[in-house]
This record gives structure tokens, C-alpha cells and sequence, in this order.
């Protein structure tokens, strides 16, 4: 067992994504938060070894534990557009391919010969035309080329005879799912260098053109942080050094499965330790009456335990008595 708290890998040829669950209860690291939120300091942590260049690379992020439900909600509502999408471009097929055949990949990547061509008409039949030979060379090999062959013709050939054609705009195909700002790591120092902390970011997208339309990039660095007037720390990002960034795809199936696990073991933990965590918030409650009534935060009605505040039986007896 390499990885202890790995609750998810992702493979590739030369790149691995591996997700680490560092989930924590408030009141576990300090006594500041209350019993019932979700702390900062629980969270997901993501690392892509990327081993596609010359050097290894491993730049990381860390995701709250409070995000996740938020990134599968986003994720379960792109997947439904794109479904949606598709049934409405098969419905389309009745009104020719000019309307329901869109290019998977290249520079034109999801959009339809007639969109392109009404962008600059011109131009751009030119390019279709070419477009076109390139697919015919490769048609026997890929039979999915010929109803894009097709589109160019019937785009072109409507086009020229004057055919009014409805060109809605298109839909954009792209959806970013999850995006962090950069966050400062301020206990990570560069070795030699303690005027530079460990920057990260990472932002996930969608793209439901793509055969793996799911991308995750994770860009690590070092940087000079900055204070604001108000005391909030900022990265220099002129100053970033050792910079390190790896981008990996995957497929719906393996992102649904990620995040789906992900939120599996966050609600289960949020489950699992409730009836405690709610527990602290009834105890806290009776300190805050005690010292009330008396000035005495430390009475003998609750005790401090480990660093927790645990409730004990004079606590439940006077709640008994008050009921």
C-alpha cells in the first residue's frame, strides 16, 4: 500500500493521476472552528505524474472538501447539455446535414461546414474545399469522413444558389467545471530561497466534442507573496520559478468516477461524524450558559478532553432537570 489514502487513480502511458483524501473534522487541527463546518484544511488532493518530457514531473492541487458537491452538480449538468445536445442534432437530421454534421476535430472543431462558411464566405469556402480533399484521401480508412464530405457539398452548393439557411448561433462546447485562483502554500519554501512560497492552481474542464472531453491542468511554482493593505497575502506572479504544469484527459467514465468517489467518501464522512460534531455544538452551548450565569467557562458541568469539549453527566443531568 503505497499510497494510504489514495481513493482513486487514472492511467496513462506516461501519466498517472492519483487522488488522496485528507478529509478532517473542525475542532481536529484547532479549537477555532465550529463543530458543524467543514474545515479548510479537509480536502482532496490531485497529482498528476507526468512523465511525457525529459523530467518527471508531479504538480499537485488540493481541493476543499466543501467543493465537491458543487463540482458534481456542474459535472452532472454539462454532461446532461451535451446529452441534449446530441439528441437535438439527431432530431436535425431531418433538415440535412448542412445543420446537424459538426467537424470532431481541427480548427473548426464544433461547428458545421454552413457555420463556418457564413463567417466569411469568401475565405473560408476555399478552406471546406480543402478540407474536403483531405477527408476523401482518408475516407476509406475513416468512413465517419464521408457525412462531413458530404455537409461541405450541400453547404456550398446552398450557399451559392442564394437558399436562405438558418445558421443558429452556435453553442459553445466548452464548459469549465472547477477553477481555483492561485493559492499560496506559505509553510512550503523553495529549498534555498524563503522569500519564496509554493504557488498551485487548477482548473477542469469539458469539452463534449472530444473523445476524452474531460481535461484537468494542474500548474505548480515558487513565488514572492505580497501583502495587501487589508493583511491578504498575493502571489508575485512575476517572480514564479521552477514553474511545473501537466495537463491529462479522460474520459466521462473515469471523471464521473472520480468525482462521484470523491463525494461518496465526503458525504459518508459528514455522516459518519456528525453525531459527535453535534455533540461538541450541545456542550459548547452549555459553556457559554455556565459562564453566563457564573463567569466560569470551566465549570464542572463540561470538561475539556484531548482539546475537545466533551459533555459529561452533571452537563446531561441539569439538561434532564431543565426539560
Amino acid at each position: 500500500m503505497n499510497y494510504p489514502r489514495q481513493c482513486c487513480k487514472v492511467k496513462r502511458a506516461n501519466q498517472v493521476l492519483s487522488v488522496e483524501a485528507f478529509l478532517a473534522i473542525a475542532g481536529e487541527n484547532d479549537l477555532k472552528s465550529n463543530p458543524l463546518e467543514i474545515p479548510g484544511y479537509s480536502l482532496f488532493k490531485l497529482t498528476i505524474i507526468d512523465k511525457k518530457g525529459n523530467k518527471t514531473i508531479t504538480p499537485f492541487a488540493n481541493i476543499p472538501e466543501a467543493d465537491v458537491s458543487m463540482i458534481k452538480t456542474v459535472t452532472d449538468i454539462a454532461i446532461e447539455e451535451a446529452v441534449k445536445n446530441k439528441v437535438d442534432a439527431s432530431e436535425a437530421l431531418t433538415a440535412g446535414a448542412t445543420s446537424s454534421v459538426r467537424f470532431r476535430t481541427g480548427q473548426y472543431i464544433g461547428k458545421t461546414p454552413m457555420e463556418i462558411l457564413m463567417e466569411n464566405p469568401e475565405q473560408n469556402k476555399g478552406k471546406l474545399l480543402a478540407q474536403k480533399d483531405f477527408l476523401a484521401k482518408n475516407v476509406e480508412k475513416f468512413p465517419n469522413n464521408q457525412p462531413v464530405m458530404d455537409a461541405i457539398d450541400e453547404a456550398i452548393t446552398l450557399h451559392e444558389s442564394g437558399s436562405n439557411v438558418n445558421v443558429e448561433p452556435q453553442k459553445s462546447t466548452h464548459i469549465i467545471i472547477y477553477e481555483q485562483k492561485v493559492k499560496i502554500l506559505e509553510r512550503i519554501k523553495k529549498k534555498g530561497d524563503d522569500s519564496r512560497c509554493r504557488i498551485y492552481n487548477i482548473t477542469m474542464a469539458y469539452d463534449s466534442t472530444k473523445k476524452n472531453p474531460f481535461t484537468i491542468r494542474i500548474a505548480n511554482g515558487f513565488a514572492k507573496i505580497n501583502k495587501t493593505a487589508i493583511g491578504a497575502m498575493q502571489a508575485d506572479m512575476r517572480s514564479v520559478v521552477d514553474k511545473e504544469e501537466s495537463t491529462m484527459s479522460l474520459t466521462e467514465s473515469e471523471f464521473v468516477s472520480m468525482v462521484n468517489r470523491m463525494n461518496e467518501l465526503h458525504e459518508a464522512f459528514v455522516i459518519v461524524n456528525l453525531g459527535p460534531q453535534y455533540k461538541k455544538t450541545l456542550c459548547g452551548e452549555c459553556i457559554q450558559k455556565r459562564k453566563t450565569k457564573t463567569g466560569n467557562a470551566t465549570s464542572d458541568y463540561c470538561v475539556m478532553v484531548n482539546g475537545f469539549i466533551s459533555r459529561d453527566r452533571l452537563c446531561e443531568k441539569e439538561e434532564a432537570e431543565s426539560a
